[in-house]
């Protein structure tokens, strides 16, 4: 009884210690998309000098124009895609998954509010929060990798092919993609600046991020919610194991 109590004391403790290191990773990245889901947004044509400024529109294509989608096909300004596999012998599960290939193009476009003005937005470096789409041969159960709970698709031959040029692997895969195209709503935060009368935004970490979404308000905050949930599982699981631990060896110590 000693000796298993040693272990799952230990076994608690780490996995205590990681998910305390985790949560406070993690409360830094919540705080930062908080504060673009909260900052009041300002019309483009009220923007007369630098500083920090929220801005709320849709995208329209620069003369830098679009990228084509490998995956769905659809032209873009920005796209991230992450080809993954089920890990060794693992069944189908959202814990399960490991990226193995990723692709990712953006391109600079403009920001219309509709204020008479434009915002020239360059995406470079810039973190961006996105739906998730999800290419997989069978449903996943919510399976996510960052971003909102996915929207599933069938995956295609064409897009296994892709997938087995672009990784030397064969499937399963389950594809990911998140993207901004022409006419998407987005939110933006950044340090304005202006350039020939332009209204200018990028990203030049780490002192001023750039931060981009096309989710609401409310949507960015369930995101959290949610994460936030999951977390308090796993710690409480965590602290329960070690305390079971601790009292196994104390057990051990009197008998």
């Amino acid at each position: 009884m000693f000796l298993i109590g040693v272990v799952i004391l230990i076994t608690g403790g780490v996995l205590l210690g990681l998910m305390l290191l985790l949560m406070r990773a993690r409360r830094s990245e919540e705080e930062t998309w908080r504060l673009l889901a909260a900052t009041p947004t300002t019309p483009i044509a009220e923007v007369t000098g630098p500083g920090l400024v929220g801005l709320q529109g849709r995208v329209v294509t620069s003369d830098q124009g679009t990228v084509v989608s490998p995956v769905s096909g659809r032209p873009m300004v920005s796209y991230r895609i992450d080809i993954c596999q089920w890990f060794s012998g693992a069944r189908p599960s959202g814990s399960k998954l490991r990226v193995v290939y990723t692709e990712r193009e953006r391109r600079e476009f403009w920001l219309d509010d509709g204020s008479g003005r434009r915002a020239w937005i360059s995406p470079r470096e810039a973190s961006i929060m996105l739906p998730n789409v999800q290419y997989c041969a069978a449903p996943l159960t919510g399976a996510v990798l960052g971003g909102t709970a996915p929207t599933e698709h069938p995956i295609t031959p064409q897009m296994e092919a892709w997938a087995m040029q672009r990784t030397g692997t064969t499937g399963p895969y389950v594809i990911d993609e998140r993207c901004i195209a022409e006419g998407d709503p987005l939110v933006v935060l950044g340090r304005a600046s202006f350039h020939d009368g332009v209204l200018v935004l990028r990203s030049d970490p780490p002192e001023h991020r750039l931060l981009m979404s096309t989710m609401t308000e409310q949507q960015i905050f369930d995101h959290f919610a949610e994460a936030a949930y999951v977390r308090k599982v796993l710690l409480t699981v965590s602290l329960g194991a070690t305390c079971v631990g601790a009292l196994l060896i104390a057990l051990g110590i009197v008998s």
